[in-house]
C-alpha cells in the first residue's frame, strides 16, 4: 500500500493527541461543569486560576466563542499547567483544536446540536445552511471555503 500523505499523517497525529492527551484531561472538568451547572440548566461563574508552573512559554491565546446568541472573543493565558482545552472546559466550552484552538463552542450549543442530529434525516446540509444563514443575519461572517 502507498505511504500515508502528509495531510493524513497530520490528521492521525491530531486524532491521537485528542484521544491520548487531551480528552482524558477533560473528563474531570466536564463532570465538574455538569455538576455546577445542574446538567447545563444554570449559568456557572468561573474564576481564572493563576499559573503555578512559571512556564517560560506562557502565552495569550485569542479564542472566538460560539454561543446561541452571539460570538465572543476570549483571551486565555495558557501554559503547561493550564492548557487551553482544560480552561475552556472549565468555562463550559469545547475547543476546536487539541492545543491552541482559535474557536470554541458553548456546551449548551453542542448539547442542542447533538439532540438535533439524533432526530434529523441523514442529510445535514439544511441545518448547516440554516446555521450559516442565521449567523449571517446576526452580522457574523464565517470565513473559509467550507464553513
Amino acid at each position: 500500500s502507498a505511504p500515508p500523505t502528509a495531510h493524513r499523517q497530520k490528521r492521525l497525529a491530531q486524532t491521537l493527541r485528542w484521544q491520548n492527551d487531551v480528552l482524558p484531561t477533560l473528563i474531570a472538568p466536564y463532570m465538574n461543569y455538569l455538576w455546577q451547572s445542574a446538567n447545563l440548566s444554570k449559568e456557572v461563574e468561573v474564576e481564572a486560576v493563576p499559573c503555578t508552573c512559571m512556564d517560560a512559554g506562557q502565552r495569550v491565546l485569542d479564542v472566538v466563542v460560539v454561543r446561541f446568541n452571539k460570538l465572543q472573543k476570549l483571551l486565555l493565558t495558557i501554559c503547561h499547567c493550564h492548557p487551553a482545552a482544560v480552561q475552556l472546559m472549565e468555562r463550559g466550552l469545547f475547543g476546536s483544536a487539541p492545543k491552541e484552538p482559535t474557536l470554541a463552542v458553548d456546551l449548551h450549543v453542542l448539547d442542542f446540536i447533538t439532540r438535533l442530529f439524533l432526530r434529523i434525516s441523514p442529510n445535514n446540509t439544511a441545518i448547516c445552511n440554516t446555521i450559516e444563514d442565521f449567523l449571517s443575519s446576526q452580522g457574523y461572517q464565517l470565513r473559509g471555503k467550507v464553513s
